[in-house]
């Protein structure tokens, strides 16, 4: 049968007039889809169910929004994706990587203040949008003087607010002078309001341990000095020390003008009064008087051979300083030298210098010297050391007689010798009698000859070294060839001739008719002593040049020349028959 038609067997898979779909729905991209149930329009039976049809693949609708910073008024947010279909945050815009809300945006930030200030307060401003805080006063840590403040000028100080820096600053006056009365001094700046000063030396008030120095009969002119604006009255001087009748020092005053004289030694003082600002100054100043320094020189006069030296001594009384000593020097040191210490006399030519002892002190503040001078004058030989002996015929021999013998020693030259019949050279020390060839030196020590006769023959330039106590009854000599020059030196005494027998000293060159130069030197230190009978002490034969030259003292007469041809010691007149020459 059809449905609604009884006729045999229902068929209910035979469905008539229609069918229609039911539960439909279509697959979204959220929820899946039905396809839908049929039903039968006729008997409204289901005749199949649908099935579920699958969500549809999303498909983005994408917006982008740029990324802004954050500030201290707004938020900002980075840069992102925003799909309007499904109300998803990306921050790619295939929609990979999604983000929540939150993480998009950026929180404000923080006010970016500084602080500002005035005298009495301070405060904070946010640069990037002008917020200010309230203000509140400074709090000031401890005064810092950064410009010290002097006596005529201001200083300065500052301190500082502890939370914002500002620095506040103060003048500080300034200090004023503040005088000492017994110096006149600032005791802050040392600033003056007097000096009292002269020939260059300023001096220093209350100052004991440095007194001024003065000698005997000096005087010092002071001025005293006040600084420029400085009004003052009642200016007065007076000096303290010795006595009445015998001030150390005393002081003549015109206006600011002091004028002190040494009188006396001793100690005194200056005292200069004034007032200023109503305050009464007292000034000390301390002297020191010491009796004048003066040098006494021994000797005044000297002579001297090229190859003499000697000393001369100078005494310093009144040293202004203990231990102070004279120093010595020379006018011509290319005639003598002296050491400037010693007094050591070194001579180098013959001439004529000063020897000037020296001392030099201050006084008054001025240096002032006191001097004292030796002559000195140098006498060179005329030969010397180039006045040689003469080979073969130099000779130098002793003879002395005794009441029953005369006995003769050959000292220096040729003798006969009987062994070789031959004259050779002979050297010979006796009697205290020597002899040194390489310097053309006799040597007397302590030679006992009273009727000792010592003959020199052609030996030049003979230098007699007279050591000790020593007596001759002659010297004599003669030359074949060389000039005739007898040296003496040492430090002993020789006497000539003490019975008084013809000449002491006979030089003479008979065989030359005179006609050679002969010379007697006598040194400073050494003692001869020569006595003559007829016709004189010491007689020199020459009609070249001879002389008699010494450096020490000389007694009895003076060399001269008596005839054509003879030379001796002339006393008054007349030949001495006593001639002692002696050190000075």
């Amino acid at each position: 049968r059809t449905c609604n038609t009884e006729y045999g067997a229902l068929d209910t898979t035979n469905h008539t007039g229609g069918t229609e779909l039911r539960n439909a729905k279509e697959a979204t991209e959220e929820a899946e889809g039905y396809t839908g149930d049929t039903y039968c329009l006729s008997c409204g039976g289901l005749i199949s169910k649908g099935s579920t049809i699958a969500k549809l693949n999303h498909t983005h609708n994408m917006s982008y929004t740029a990324a802004k910073s954050a500030s201290c008024t707004a938020e900002g947010n980075i840069a992102y994706y925003y799909c309007s279909s499904c109300g998803n945050y990306f921050t790619d815009r295939a929609g990979n990587s999604q983000i929540s809300a939150s993480q998009i945006t950026i929180a404000k930030t923080a006010h970016r203040y500084s602080y500002q200030n005035d005298g009495s307060d301070h405060w904070q401003v946010c640069s990037v949008c002008g917020d200010t805080t309230t203000h509140t006063a400074h709090t000031y840590g401890d005064w810092n003087v950064t410009t010290a403040a002097t006596c005529t000028t201001t200083g300065s100080q500052s301190h500082a607010c502890s939370t914002c820096g500002y620095s506040a600053t103060e003048t500080i006056r300034a200090l004023g002078h503040s005088y000492v009365r017994t110096t006149a001094e600032c005791v802050r700046c040392g600033i003056k309001v007097v000096t009292l000063s002269g020939s260059g030396l300023e001096l220093t008030p209350g100052n004991s341990s440095s007194p001024v120095v003065m000698a005997t009969g000096d005087t010092l002119a002071l001025t005293a000095a006040f600084r420029s604006g400085i009004t003052y009255s009642d200016l007065t001087f007076t000096t303290t020390g010795g006595t009445a009748s015998a001030p150390v020092i005393s002081a003549r005053a015109e206006d600011t003008n002091c004028t002190v004289t040494a009188n006396a030694a001793g100690t005194g003082t200056l005292v200069m009064k004034f007032t200023y600002n109503k305050v009464e100054f007292t000034l000390t100043y301390y002297f020191t008087v010491k009796s004048r320094p003066a040098i006494t020189m021994n000797p005044t006069e000297l002579a001297l051979f090229t190859d003499e030296t000697a000393t001369v001594s100078a005494t310093l009384d009144n040293p202004i300083n203990s231990g102070d000593k004279p120093t010595f020097s020379s006018s011509s040191t290319s005639v003598v030298k002296v050491n400037s210490a010693s007094g050591k006399l070194t001579p180098v030519a013959a001439g004529t210098a000063t020897i000037t002892a020296s001392y030099t002190y201050t006084s008054s503040g001025t240096a002032k010297t006191v001097r004292k001078t030796c002559t000195v004058t140098v006498k060179g030989y005329h030969y010397g050391t180039s006045n040689k002996p003469i080979d073969g015929t130099g000779l130098i021999s002793y003879m002395f007689y005794t009441d029953d013998n005369e006995y003769q020693t050959t000292i220096y030259g040729y003798e006969y010798d009987p062994d070789t019949g031959t004259d050779g050279l002979v050297t010979n020390s006796a009697y205290g009698i020597s002899y040194n060839s390489s310097n053309n030196t006799l040597t007397l020590n302590n030679v006992n000859g009273p009727t000792g006769t010592l003959m020199i023959e052609s030996m030049g330039s003979l230098i007699i070294n007279v050591v000790g106590t020593n007596s001759l009854e002659k010297i004599i000599c003669d030359t074949s060839g060389p000039p005739i020059e007898l040296i003496f030196k040492g430090s002993g005494k020789l006497t000539i001739n003490e019975h008084e027998i013809g000449a002491g000293i006979d030089m003479n060159a008979y065989e030359m008719n005179g006609e050679v130069d002969m010379y007697i030197y006598v040194q400073n230190s050494v003692t001869l002593d020569v006595y003559g009978g007829s016709p004189t002490a010491i007689s020199m034969y020459s009609s070249a040049d001879a002389w008699i030259e010494y450096t020490g003292t000389m007694t009895g007469g003076s060399p001269a020349k008596y005839t054509d041809q003879w030379y001796t010691v002339m006393n008054n007149g007349m030949m001495s028959k006593h001639v002692v020459f002696s050190p000075a």
